[in-house]
C-alpha cells in the first residue's frame, strides 16, 4: 500500500506518468527506503521521500549513498514544519541502514539553498576523474533500466547540479585521514541535523582522534567539510535531472 500511495503522490505532484513510476520503483523499491505519514489509502496525505542505495566511490572505498528523491509536502501542509519533520525521518533511516552518504538533485536554486541549510554542498563537476575517484557507482539494474526506457545513454548529462552530504563523519574522515598521510588539524564540526556529528576531531598521522578539548581547532559546518572532502565528484545517469 505505501508503494502505491507514494506512487499515485509522485504522479499527481511531479507529473510522471505510471508507465515511469511502474518501471522505476520495480527496479529500485524497497519498503524501509520510503519516508511516508500513512500507510492507509482514506488517509491524507502529506509528506513522502524516497531514499534510493548507491555506492560512491572515495580513492580506494566504496562508500554506501543513499539518493533522496521526490521529497515532497503536500501543498495544502506547506508551511507547517513538515518539509523539516520529512527530512529529520530521512536523516534518521539514512543513519539506521548505515549510509556514509547522501545525495539529490534540487528541481530549482531556491530548493538547493533550503538543502544547503540541511547540511548538503554543492560538489559535483562535469569531468570525472581519470581514476573514477569521487564517483557515483551505478549497478547494472541501472543501465538496464535506461535502456528498458529508451534513452540514449551517449546523450545523458553529468548531475552538475547535485548536492552531496556526510552522514557518517567518523567513517568518512577515516579515509580521508589515511589518504593525507602529512594532514595536522583539529575540526569541530558542527551539524544542525545530525548530533552524533558534532565533534572535536583531530587528525594527524593518518589516524582521527575524538577529543574533549583543544587550544587550536577550526570551526567548519557539516556542508563546509562535505565540500572540502567531496569536491570535484562525478555523477551521472540520475533520473532527477
Amino acid at each position: 500500500m505505501k508503494e502505491q500511495l507514494a506512487k499515485y503522490a509522485w504522479a499527481e505532484y511531479f507529473g510522471d506518468d505510471m508507465d515511469f513510476l511502474n518501471r522505476y520503483f520495480a527496479t529500485y523499491y524497497s519498503e524501509n527506503n520510503l519516508i511516508i505519514n500513512s500507510e492507509k489509502a482514506d488517509d491524507e496525505f502529506i509528506y513522502m521521500g524516497l531514499i534510493i542505495s548507491y555506492n560512491y566511490q572515495y580513492y580506494s572505498n566504496h562508500l554506501t549513498m543513499g539518493y533522496v528523491t521526490a521529497v515532497l509536502t503536500n501543498p495544502i501542509f506547506r508551511n507547517k514544519g513538515y518539509f523539516r519533520v520529512v527530512m529529520q525521518k530521512i536523516f534518521s533511516e539514512l543513519i539506521a541502514q548505515n549510509y556514509s552518504l547522501s545525495c539529490l538533485i534540487p528541481a530549482t536554486e531556491e530548493l538547493s539553498e533550503t538543502y544547503i541549510r540541511y547540511g548538503y554542498s554543492k560538489c559535483f563537476v562535469e569531468k570525472q576523474n581519470p581514476d573514477l575517484n569521487k564517483s557515483i557507482v551505478h549497478q547494472q539494474k541501472t543501465y538496464d533500466l535506461y535502456k528498458e526506457l529508451g534513452y540514449d545513454l551517449s546523450t545523458l548529462k553529468p548531475s552538475t547540479n547535485g548536492l552531496l552530504r556526510i552522514i557518517d563523519l567518523e567513517k568518512v574522515l577515516e579515509i580521508y585521514a589515511k589518504e593525507n598521510p602529512n594532514l595536522n588539524i583539529t575540526y569541530k564540526v558542527i551539524d544542525k541535523q545530525i548530533e552524533r556529528n558534532n565533534k572535536l576531531i583531530e587528525i594527524k598521522s593518518s589516524e582521527i582522534k575524538i577529543i574533549n578539548e583543544a587550544e587550536v581547532f577550526e570551526e567548519i559546518t557539516i556542508s563546509e567539510i562535505t565540500y572540502l572532502l567531496f569536491k570535484d565528484s562525478y555523477m551521472d545517469l540520475m533520473f532527477d535531472q
